[in-house]
């Protein structure tokens, strides 16, 4: 029981620390790169799970509607070279996910191809979150997290029965 409560724990530090990613000045080259390893990682690893290596998969407009609001969600945490270049980008470069979610809705792609881009952008993905969520201090401490330890709950009290 106490390894099931461990568990619940790292996970729950974890989706804070995503969370708290988000909310994190970040530079505009790594927002550019967010929606197209987000949409890469999604593919490939469905393509893993659901198709084996043999055939198709179906990439469906919903997947770019998650990448558009991804895209716009953590836009407003970009460090902006000036104005100009936050009006240009952030509102387009979502709407362009829409837009290819719309055209490309049910295109078929190689499961093999999926899968050989799909992998190395979710590890990419990865190692971009564990790297912004380790340069900010504050998004740690206020997740209880030490960078030297682990996060530990409290010992459940036993009820008298």
């Amino acid at each position: 029981m106490a390894r099931n409560r461990q568990r619940g724990a790292g996970f729950r530090v974890t989706i804070f620390l995503v969370l708290c990613v988000t909310n994190r000045q970040i530079p505009v080259l790594c927002w550019l790169s967010l929606p197209v390893l987000f949409l890469s990682a999604v593919v490939g690893v469905a393509g893993l799970i659901l198709s084996g290596w043999n055939g198709d998969i179906a990439v469906p407009s919903t997947l770019f509607g998650v990448t558009a609001a991804i895209t716009l969600i953590v836009g407003g945490g970009v460090v902006w070279r000036s104005e100009l270049q936050r009006h240009l980008l952030r509102w387009p470069y979502g709407l362009i996910f829409l837009i290819a979610g719309v055209t490309l809705d049910g295109v078929r792609i190689p499961v093999s191809l999926a899968v050989s881009l799909g992998l190395p952008a979710a590890l990419m993905l990865t190692l971009a979150v564990t790297w912004l969520a380790r340069e900010d201090v504050d998004c740690r401490t206020s997740a209880g997290v030490d960078a030297a330890a682990p996060v530990q709950e409290k010992a459940a009290v036993p009820s008298a029965s």
